[in-house]
């Protein structure tokens, strides 16, 4: 018999961060986190100006280019961004730490290109292979995800591990802490590893935080679901993700050669120390 578990008792139950109520969340969040959001907002503005400012053209066989690698990785790092604000503001804090999270990954991903470490886009695409590999190998695995393929489709696949075995031996998943190593930001991975553990990943910690203990706590006085989710960590989350974004734009503008944004970029590092220290 599974426990009985008593569920909160509000109409936003049902509905989840769908209520129809959670505008009056995101009005409460944006006057709570003012000074966070407005930050979080012109920075936004300034790492979409660095995208903007640089044409980029790509001729044939620079798809690892350096730099080209870096701006795409800015501009999944300012769309985790802006994700993470729409997801702060209604109060979402598990998704909105998990995209966080995102920024910062690829924050470390960029400070290793800054630093000049061309092996890096090498272990870029070294570290897509053992996924790619893991698919094949499963497929072969199970019988059903083959049974309508025929057999010429399996003897693809399989020649196609072999090949992977044969080329590049045993794959193992790449490392980010190599990336932490060259990219020289290693106190943007502690914080990476806290969002692993208490929002991106279903850890005990992160479950967690959908239960209300009771008084004692000992015992369960009910589950958290929707806005009802605990706000408190809604400042630290954009704070850790302003730190990562700011780092992300910093290395891509330095490599094309510090161009105007950079200028506000500064003010706005200057800026975040100072909110940091109060």
């Amino acid at each position: 018999m599974p426990p009985d578990i008593p569920k909160a008792r509000r109409p936003d139950y049902a509905a989840g961060f769908l209520s129809p109520d959670i505008g009056q969340r995101i009005d409460q969040h944006r006057t709570t986190y003012a000074a966070w959001l407005a930050f979080g907002e012109r920075l936004n503005a300034t790492g979409q100006c660095v995208l903007s400012e640089v044409p980029i053209t790509l001729a044939e066989g620079q798809a690892t280019d350096p730099i080209f690698v870096a701006f795409l990785l800015l501009i999944r790092t300012m769309s985790n961004f802006q994700g993470t604000i729409l997801m702060a503001e209604r109060g979402m804090v598990v998704e909105a730490r998990t995209l966080a999270r995102s920024c910062i990954e690829n924050a470390i991903c960029v400070g290793a290109l800054h630093r000049g470490e061309d092996a890096f886009v090498d272990r870029m695409l070294y570290g897509s292979l053992p996924a790619h590999k893991g698919k094949a190998s499963f497929l072969l695995k199970q019988f059903g995800g083959l049974q309508f393929s025929g057999e010429a489709l399996e003897k693809c696949l399989r020649e196609h591990v072999d090949q992977l075995n044969r080329q590049w031996g045993a794959l193992g998943s790449a490392k980010l802490e190599a990336s932490v190593e060259e990219g020289g930001i290693r106190e943007l991975y502690l914080a990476y590893r806290q969002l692993s553990g208490d929002a991106a990943h279903p850890s005990v910690a992160a479950l967690s935080r959908y239960v209300v203990p009771d008084e004692s706590g000992r015992s369960i006085r009910m589950l958290r679901a929707g806005p009802s989710m605990n706000p408190a960590e809604i400042a630290e989350t954009l704070n850790m993700a302003c730190g990562a974004v700011i780092a992300a734009c910093a290395g891509v503008d330095d490599m094309i050669g510090g161009m105007t944004a950079g200028q506000s970029l500064a003010a706005l590092r200057r800026e975040y120390q100072v909110m940091n220290d109060r």
